[in-house]
Formats: C-alpha cells, sequence, structure tokens
C-alpha cells in the first residue's frame, strides 16, 4: 500500500517529469497485473496532465489479458466504476503519438473480448470511433463482422453517428454477401433498426435489391420468427376463449419496407409481393393483377370436416395435403389463405420452424395465382372458368399441383431451411402433388410454353397431355 501512496505523490504532485514519467510506467505495470487502484491513479493523472509523453503512457502496451484493470478506461461511460476516456479525449487536443498509441490499446480490446462485451467493447469501439480515421476504422471492423465470436450490436452502436462507415458496411455486404454468411441476418437487421438518413435508401436499394434469394430468404425467415410469440399467444387466448376466429397480421413491418423497395416505392400492402414475385419472374410472366393474402387462425376446410373422411382413412391418415389444410387460392376472389393453427401444429409433426412451412405454403399458394393470373407476352392470362376446369375440375388437380410444387422448388431450392421442409413436407402429400420430381429438369422456359398453349386451348388441360408433351 506504501508503494502505491509512494506512485501516487510521485506521479500526481511531482514537478519533475522524469519522476512522473517512471512512475506512470510502475503503475501502468501494476494495473495491467490486475489492481484496480493503480488503474483509478493513472485515470486521475489523464484528467490533468498537460504533458503527453506522460499522458501516452498508459496505452504504450496492449492488452493481453481480461485481467488487466486497464480495460476501465474503455468501459462504457453508463457501466458500473467507468473511468471511461472518451470524455477526456474529446476536451483536449492530443498528439499522433497518443493517438496513435490509443487506437492500438482500443483495438486490443476488442481482440481480448472478441468483440463480444457489453461494456469493454462497446467503449473501445467508441473510442475508435473518435479516433480512427475511415478506411482502417473499416478494415478492422470488417475483420470482425466475419468472426463468429463477434456480437453485432457490440460492435456497430458505438458507429452509429459514422454514416460512411455504415455505407461501406452495407456495400461491402451488398458485393460479397457470403463472406459475412455467419452473422449476415444479424448485421442487416442491426442495419435496419438504426437506419440513418445517408444509409436508409441504400439497405433498399444498394443491399436488398441486389442481394440473392438465399439471403433474402434467411432476412424474411427472421422477421417471421420475430412474431412467432404473437402468434403463440393468439393461438392459445383462441383457445381459452372458443369464439368466432380472426384474421391477424403476421407480415413484420421491415419486410413490407423491403418489399416495398421491389415494387418501386416504399409502401406497405396487402399483396404479398415478395412470393407472387419471385414465382411470376421464375415462370417469366407477369403478374399485373392484385392477389390478397391473409393469415388467419380459422380452422381450414378439412379441419372444419370438408374431406376429413378421406384423411381418416388408413392409408391416408398420416397425409399433409397444402390445398385446403394448409393453405389456399381462391380464385373468384384473387385471395390467398394461409391457415397459421394448421402450420403450427404440422410444422410440430414435420420438425421444422412454422417460419418456415409458411414460407413453403405461401410459395406454393403464390404458384397457383401466378398460373391463373400471370400474363403472357401477349398480356393474356387464365380464364378463371377454364382455370377450375384444369384436369376435369379434379380436386386436387394434378397439374395445378404440379406446377405449383415445381415453382415452389425452383424458389426454395437454394435456401437450405426452407427446401428441408419442403422435402419433409413432400414426404406426406397426396400422390396429386409428387409428381413435379419429373420435372425439376425440364426449363421453366419450356413449361411456360405449355401452360400459355393450355391457356389458348391448344393443348388440353390435363396432367397426361402436360407430361407427355413436355417430357
Amino acid at each position: 500500500m506504501s508503494k502505491i501512496n509512494d506512485l501516487r505523490d510521485r506521479l500526481l504532485n511531482n514537478q519533475n517529469k522524469s519522476e512522473r514519467l517512471k512512475a506512470a510506467e510502475e503503475l501502468t505495470k501494476i494495473a495491467s497485473e490486475g489492481n484496480d487502484e493503480a488503474t483509478e491513479i493513472l485515470y486521475e493523472m489523464l484528467k490533468k496532465e498537460a504533458d503527453p509523453h506522460v499522458r501516452v503512457k498508459p496505452f504504450e502496451f496492449r492488452l493481453k489479458s481480461k485481467t488487466d484493470r486497464r480495460k476501465r478506461f474503455l468501459y462504457d461511460e453508463e457501466s458500473p466504476g467507468e473511468l471511461f476516456i472518451l470524455p477526456i479525449l474529446k476536451k483536449r487536443n492530443i498528439t499522433a503519438d497518443e493517438r496513435s498509441a490509443i487506437i492500438e490499446f482500443a483495438k486490443s480490446v476488442v481482440e481480448v473480448y472478441e468483440a463480444d462485451d457489453w461494456t469493454v467493447v462497446v467503449g473501445a469501439m467508441e473510442v475508435l470511433s473518435y479516433l480512427e480515421k475511415d478506411d482502417e476504422l473499416f478494415k478492422f471492423v470488417d475483420i470482425w463482422l466475419k468472426r463468429d465470436t463477434t456480437n453485432i450490436n457490440d460492435l456497430l452502436s458505438p458507429l452509429e453517428h459514422r454514416p460512411s462507415i455504415l455505407q461501406k458496411i452495407i456495400l461491402a455486404v451488398r458485393e460479397r454477401p457470403d463472406e459475412y454468411s455467419l452473422h449476415f441476418v444479424k448485421i442487416f437487421d442491426w442495419l435496419l433498426r438504426n437506419p440513418l438518413p445517408d444509409t436508409a435508401e441504400m439497405i433498399g436499394k444498394e443491399l436488398w435489391l441486389n442481394l440473392p434469394s438465399k439471403y433474402k430468404e434467411a432476412v424474411r425467415l427472421y422477421y417471421y420468427k420475430k412474431i412467432e410469440d404473437l402468434y403463440t399467444h393468439l393461438l392459445h387466448e383462441e383457445r381459452i376463449l372458443k369464439g368466432g376466429y380472426f384474421s391477424v397480421p403476421t407480415r413484420h413491418p421491415f419486410v413490407e419496407w423491403l418489399e416495398g423497395f421491389e415494387r418501386g416505392a416504399v409502401t406497405s400492402s396487402i399483396t404479398s409481393y415478395s412470393a407472387l414475385q419471385m414465382v411470376a419472374e421464375k415462370i417469366g410472366l407477369h403478374l399485373k393483377d392484385v392477389v390478397r393474402q391473409i393469415e388467419t387462425l380459422e380452422p381450414s376446410p378439412i379441419t372444419r370436416g370438408q374431406g376429413r373422411k378421406e384423411l381418416q382413412e388408413e392409408k391416408n391418415k398420416e397425409l399433409i395435403p397444402i390445398d385446403k389444410y394448409l393453405g389456399q387460392y381462391f380464385p373468384d376472389d384473387q385471395l390467398i389463405k394461409l391457415y397459421m393453427t394448421e402450420i403450427h401444429d404440422c410444422a410440430r409433426r414435420l420438425g421444422v420452424s412454422a417460419e418456415a412451412l409458411r414460407r413453403v405454403v405461401e410459395f406454393h399458394e403464390s404458384g397457383h395465382a401466378v398460373v391463373h393470373l400471370g400474363r403472357d407476352a401477349d398480356g393474356k392470362n387464365f380464364n378463371t372458368g377454364a382455370f377450375e376446369m384444369v384436369d376435369g375440375s379434379d380436386d386436387p388437380s394434378p397439374l395445378h399441383e404440379t406446377l405449383a410444387q415445381l415453382l415452389t422448388y425452383h424458389c426454395v431450392k437454394d435456401v437450405p431451411e426452407l427446401f428441408e421442409c419442403f422435402e419433409k413436407l413432400d414426404q406426406r402429400q397426396p400422390s396429386a402433388y409428387k409428381k413435379w420430381k419429373n420435372f425439376t429438369d425440364v426449363p421453366l422456359e419450356r413449361i411456360r410454353n405449355v401452360l400459355v398453349g393450355i391457356r389458348q386451348g391448344r393443348i388440353e388441360a390435363r396432367f397426361d397431355m402436360f407430361a407427355k408433351i413436355v417430357i
């Protein structure tokens, strides 16, 4: 204790620079070995010392261990026991040597904590955001965006006042999304939750519109999962109340906002644009008509009894048909319904997430809608009456289900979570839903040409004729 007191006196109450330098060096060593008192004395020195050669001493070697108490210089200023140096730095003009030493010290703190600590890492990043130049700061941040240990919020939150760095991140993620795959969705989510005037439009127009579909789907699934608790609550309340059924909103506002860019305007819409547009683009048809989509807790037609008898037969009891059980397309109303109670129940039976199953069903029903309403090069679509007469009005129609499943396959095949769900669901489908596998190698352009021929009446609207011509 007497040694610490002596060093305090030599550092804080001594006019001799040489003595202050020696005391600062000794106290820095003691602080790095885990002594809080030495750290507090150095902090007092930083507040009052005029000579930069003395001030720089506590930062002249990097942090190597979490036991080093100098980390308290970078505690977030709202943390208990903080000795945050940033307010001190902002009050004085620091020298180039001080700047360089503090930058390297702050970087060493991030490295020791592997960019995961809401106190010292956030504090270190705040100091770096104040001191470091754009290019060097981006290079450092970019390294940690790719590390598996990184807490994205800890790393990026202190950069909110550096839009130039955030812009660089947006463009880097746009150009090389695979390099950021460990934290891609978390990075994207952070950018959306912390938009700046200089970055908000970039996120939509530069990043979102240029992403491969597998990353777009990962983002959508993330936001579907965000509202899963709401569904669970509503389902619970509905079973308690045992009253009337109602529709519930399930599209996350961020998804609505992003899909607004795809439509060319930042607006929300009841149209499920993304799935419909993806399906339409896959088969090369133009979707001009509005298709409404609702998610409902009301029981599906099969749950209510329509079709239950067929499902209860011994050989069919494990079947999970998509249409009229998980979802349904109503051509007369141009409406898609997703039956969320059944989707949740079947997700548990299949061992998949409700969000993934919901998305697969959405693609399937969108496939029906696009086959019906998607316009060809002449601006023509399927006459509703003719659409309903395909396969002689068989229900389910092998041709309709083949087209819907084939289009779903092409939309989900590159997204692992969705494709796994699609395959598990396919194993439990009635036979009419399984014929798509024979056509996976057929170019969708050829599928479209045959579909146009069916619409025009040149090709009989039956599955066997379709298969004969296509294969």
